[in-house]
């Protein structure tokens, strides 16, 4: 069998429905999700891995916090009588087991979290998630010890798994702008054709030096620096100079390491290193910028800061007021509602939400962003100057008009598709598109061979002047 038709996790057969995902710019198939999962567990790394560690927490967490709930709405509406004080006892016990693994699974990271800042004399969010949680959590504990009648568990569970997911969301968006972004993103995994003696080798980029003689063929990215030495074509350079037209290289220009090679067998001589490209530097700036927090996290710890403190003020008056008027007991239910009622949920929510939101939306259009700041810098401008009215545009040719002398205009656009099908050329994918709208019919069916030969000369002519 096949090593391709087997699971990367646990070397089964794939199945007729494999999961087949993009890592780190290298495509692994799985027979299922689960082993998806596991292998991120075991051998993952970057933005996708941190999704599905949190995605496992969140799981874990969120699914005993169901049980919580459940069981506390049981209560609070009369369904299960809680008179009775072994089976108080009962439930509460039932409501402990269930809510120490959710504050160790899903509080653990906030209460590192909070620690770490506290010891650097700061505070953040965190802060408040874990002084909320922690307090609801051990104010039931001593409940239960003391024999009392009222525990929220599900409170503090419930802030944790809320947060969490927020957390989440904001990991998964990265994650699927790293995806989006992957073909133009992963230089470090590309290989190449290496010229050597006249004889060609694939060889990883990382071992290409400044030159060596690299062969590229059309569709292919472009992934050294360098001069063209032999062959000629059109490159499409949009994502680094943002014209949309491709650009005619022949011997003597300059190709850029990130460009795509549209047309044309083209030998380039390397300028530099493999990894010493200018794509390679744009690479990782943009892995950096989806890793850095965003300026709208940035002012959340900054409103947290003073907000914190603000909080933990008025829940400590709130326990001397009611402890002057009433019981301990009752001054430290009313302290602890302060802290749960103000954890920040939308601070913690609304910040990583939309932060993953405009991350995807950005990377789906093909966006890329030089800081983590871009998108809250972005809505503050008025105005907006571009260089080129390229810019503007889809970067995709159309068919405005057909002229046609002794021939009609449907059979001289199939044979001009038919002769184009092949190429990579913007101006050919245009003539392609247009009739595959309009005739419905697969490219080359109705174009005899006779007529390939016939248009073939006349279309290289064509080619070779540039279109």
């Amino acid at each position: 069998m096949s090593i391709h038709t087997l699971c990367e996790h646990c070397a089964l057969p794939l199945g007729s429905w494999p999961n087949i995902r993009q890592i780190e710019g290298e495509e692994r198939q799985f027979c299922c999700y689960g082993c998806f999962v596991g292998w991120q567990i075991g051998r993952g790394g970057g933005e996708e891995s941190a999704a599905v560690g949190l995605l496992i927490r969140l799981g874990i967490g969120a699914f005993l916090a169901m049980n919580i709930m459940l069981f506390s709405l049981a209560i609070y509406s009369g369904g299960i009588d809680t008179s009775e004080p072994w089976l108080r006892d009962v439930i509460h016990v039932v409501l402990l087991l269930f809510a120490t693994p959710v504050m160790i699974v899903l509080g653990g990271p906030f209460f590192v979290e909070a620690a770490q800042k506290i010891a650097q004399g700061r505070v953040n969010a965190s802060t408040l998630i874990a002084i909320g949680s922690g307090a609801a959590y051990v104010y039931s504990v001593v409940v239960i010890l003391s024999g009392g009648e009222r525990v929220y568990f599900d409170t503090a569970t419930m802030v944790l798994g809320l947060f969490t997911l927020g957390r989440y969301l904001e990991a998964n968006g990265r994650a699927r702008a790293m995806r989006n972004l992957e073909p133009m993103m992963s230089p470090r995994m590309t290989e190449v054709t290496l010229v050597e003696h006249g004889c060609e080798r694939r060889r990883s980029l990382k071992r290409v030096n400044a030159g060596d003689l690299v062969r590229f063929q059309p569709g292919e990215r472009i992934s050294v620096d360098g001069i063209v030495v032999d062959g000629a074509g059109f490159a499409d350079e949009s994502w680094l100079s943002g014209e949309s037209r491709p650009m005619e290289k022949i011997v003597g220009d300059t190709l850029l390491a990130g460009s795509i090679n549209l047309d044309g067998i083209i030998t380039v001589k390397a300028l530099a290193d493999g990894l010493d490209t200018r794509w390679v530097r744009i690479c990782a700036s943009l892995r950096k910028s989806l890793l850095e927090p965003t300026a709208i996290q940035t002012v959340t710890d900054r409103v947290a800061a003073y907000f914190i403190p603000g909080v933990l003020v008025v829940s400590l008056l709130t326990v001397w007021f009611w402890t002057t008027v009433g019981s301990t007991e009752q001054a430290l239910m009313h302290g602890l509602a302060v802290l749960v009622v103000a954890c920040p949920c939308a601070l913690g929510l609304a910040a990583p939400l939309a932060t993953a939101m405009a991350l995807e939306r950005l990377a789906s259009v093909g966006c890329l962003l030089r800081s983590g700041d871009s998108c809250y810098r972005l809505a503050a401008v008025s105005r907006l100057a571009l260089d080129k009215t390229g810019t503007l545009t889809f970067g995709q040719a159309e068919v405005t008009g057909i002229l046609a002398q002794g021939i009609s205009k449907e059979t001289l656009m199939v044979y001009a598709a038919a002769l184009e099908s092949g190429s990579f050329h913007p101006l050919a994918r245009g003539i392609v598109s247009i009739t595959e709208q309009q005739g419905g019919t697969k490219i080359g069916q109705e174009c005899s061979c006779h007529s390939r030969q016939r248009y073939s000369r006349q279309c290289r002519q064509s080619n070779s002047r540039g279109r």
